[in-house]
């Protein structure tokens, strides 16, 4: 008898037993999550150099001590602790997302078939990210997780919770602090002070542990070896410790695009310089005026006003507009790997939402492009190399476009309400 309730939740039962199928290969094989991260922690905790010459650990220090716990446990139990919690993770992601786009109760067999549609066509569209972060236990997850429970207390008006969930987000990795300026936008001064605050002080944490052997700060550090790169003369916009194949961010599309072409080889594509190459300085003054259209864009359909709901039109304002700033935070970045992607969640269930709610075509079309695009980029094991191919397309940053184009076009359709 108790387990008749689970068998009339479908979408409990397909994710639990994929869950479980894809805990089995962690209890087995060297994640890089141990190399990047456990090991870092190990090297904090021992009192080493935790960005050493030859990098593998390249993330602000805070996640250096995130797994100090794990420091003296041996690596296939720490991978199966951490996938654990990824896994629980990942679950509340979803929930979070799917509550913040307006959906209501779905996963039972009775749920209206509109809900049912939107749930299977959003995770259609973005769920392959956030197995891909879950395969390589990336810190992806948590961090996607943190901005969904911030923008759920900015619905709710709780704009100091969702500065501090917001500042954790941002201490793991430095585009979510793109919050930040949302919060200035919004006249909500304090909270914006205090995301950053936070997700400094968190970076000094590591300090309390040791300090680099030349002195300083660790984030001094970090930023002197990593940061201070992307300003100098010579930097070309997408380079970062990863293959240029996996910046989907528009900085490395327009690597790909403007600098480099590719050529069949028996393990997939070899990228080659353009012999038709624009210069360095004139594909970064391209990617920033571009990055300045888009932003401006942006803020116009989000002047400021109240973030009430639209009565019975869903998705509300608020969730469209976070889902926008989670959008600029995968294009705008230096860098965003397809793990990092599972934050489309949100943007899907909305656009989806909106088209299956409020019929619109425009989100029709957007979400089908999107879908589609989403799916091109999975490796395909008869077509040797053409998810290679995708991948220097774009297709998961055109993904991410398609998600963004509706939800400006529904913010701009709809006048923002005066604040009283």
């Amino acid at each position: 008898m108790p387990l008749r309730p689970i068998f009339t939740r479908p979408y409990t039962l397909i994710l639990g037993a994929i869950l479980i199928l894809m805990v089995f290969p962690h209890m087995w094989r060297h994640d890089e999550w141990t190399d990047v991260y456990l090991d870092t922690s190990r090297r904090l905790a021992a009192g080493q150099d935790i960005y050493p010459p030859i990098p593998n650990f390249v993330y602000p220090p805070f996640s250096a001590i995130l797994f100090l716990p794990l420091a003296w446990v041996p690596d296939k139990p720490a991978q199966v602790i951490w996938y654990v919690a990824s896994a629980i993770a990942l679950v509340l992601l979803v929930k979070a997302a799917w509550s913040l786009s307006g959906g209501n109760q779905v996963d039972r067999l009775d749920a209206p078939a509109a809900e049912h549609v939107i749930a299977v066509l959003a995770c259609l569209c973005a769920m392959r990210f956030a197995f891909n972060a879950l395969g390589h236990l990336s810190l992806d997850l948590i961090i996607a997780l943190m901005l969904m429970y911030g923008g759920l207390a900015a619905v709710n008006g709780r704009w100091m919770r969702t500065a501090v969930w917001w500042g954790f987000a941002a201490a793991f990795k430095g585009p979510p602090v793109l919050f930040a300026g949302y919060l200035l936008w919004r006249r909500q001064w304090g909270p914006a002070i205090v995301m950053v605050l936070l997700a400094v002080t968190l970076n000094l944490l590591p300090d309390l542990i040791h300090r680099p052997a030349e002195g300083g700060l660790w984030v001094q550090r970090w930023n002197r070896q990593y940061v201070q790169a992307l300003g100098q003369a010579d930097y070309k916009p997408g380079f970062w410790y990863t293959d240029i194949l996996n910046n989907q961010s528009l900085a490395g599309g327009f690597n790909r695009w403007f600098l480099t072409t590719f050529s069949a080889v028996p393990d997939g594509i070899r990228l080659t310089p353009r012999p038709d190459a624009m210069s360095v300085a004139s594909l970064r003054h391209l990617l920033y005026a571009v990055d300045a259209v888009i932003c401006l864009i942006a803020a116009a359909v989000m002047m400021p006003g109240s973030l009430r709901s639209w009565g019975d039109q869903a998705p509300s304002r608020a969730s469209l507009e976070i889902s926008i700033v989670m959008l600029l935070i995968l294009l705008f970045s230096p860098v965003s790997s397809p793990s990092l992607f599972c934050i489309l969640l949100l943007p899907a269930f909305c656009v989806t939402r909106a088209a299956v709610r409020r019929r619109a075509w425009f989100c029709w079309i957007s979400i089908v492009l999107a879908i589609l695009a989403s799916t091109a980029s999975h490796n395909l094991g008869f077509a040797r190399t053409f998810n290679r191919e995708m991948l220097w397309l774009g297709v998961i940053t055109i993904s991410a476009t398609m998600l963004l184009l509706p939800c400006v076009w529904l913010l701009a359709s709809q006048p923002a309400v005066v604040a009283e």
